[in-house]
């Protein structure tokens, strides 16, 4: 190899290194993103609602090939059969750029399976044990002159400590009451405006009421 065609093969290298981990990146996040459309979509919210960090997505994709580590070790041993192979693929890069694009594709398509599945499993999981990772919470609202008998009898509810906390952001708390073994299956929500929120204090408890 001539010296003027080092620093060009350096660079090559560096591109070809700099797109595996763009891509691989990519992936991490279209896992994360599917596994909580699909998990936070049992509890009948959207993403947009939720307004969640996009750095969590690459922490929900890390909690998905964990989940199916088999299929990630397939992928890491296939990116390095093709930065060792790349000789190789040189040779026949006629058939290999027609190859690029579906197999990205479809690698895409994978993830986004994994992470649906992966986000169905665990909601599942946790609703068959009663939620144990979210603590009950008392809420307290701020009175509202002239309100529904609806919203009174909730804003009695809350205090009593038989709400499991979500999520919050820095708009809306997101509380639920589970009833183990008991329909519907599926959580009903209820979104909070913080605003409208006086107080909050979440419990060490992460049982049912109805367990107790």
């Amino acid at each position: 190899m001539s010296a003027s065609s080092q620093p060009t093969s350096t660079v090559t290298a560096f591109l070809d290194l700099a797109t595996l981990v763009a891509l691989t990146a990519a992936l991490i996040y279209t896992a994360g993103w599917s596994y909580a459309w699909r998990y936070f979509a049992h509890f009948q919210i959207g993403l947009l609602a939720l307004e969640i960090p996009k750095e969590y997505y690459f922490v929900y994709g890390f909690w998905v090939f964990r989940d199916w580590r088999w299929l990630a070790l397939a992928y890491l041993l296939v990116t390095l059969l093709v930065v060792w192979g790349k000789p190789y693929l040189v040779q026949h890069a006629h058939w290999v750029r027609a190859a690029e694009l579906p197999l990205v594709l479809a690698l895409f398509v994978l993830v986004s399976w994994m992470g649906v599945g992966t986000g169905r499993q665990h909601f599942q999981a946790q609703r068959d044990s009663d939620f144990p990772a979210m603590p009950r919470v008392r809420v307290w609202l701020k009175p509202t002159p002239g309100e529904e008998a609806s919203m009174i009898e909730l804003a009695a509810a809350l205090p009593q400590g038989c709400h499991r906390l979500l999520l919050q952001n820095h708009s809306t708390l997101f509380v639920f009451r589970s009833r183990p073994g008991a329909f519907p299956v599926f959580p009903a929500v209820v979104a909070l405006p913080v605003a409208e929120v006086r107080a909050l204090r979440v419990l060490p408890q992460f049982r049912s009421c109805e367990e107790e």
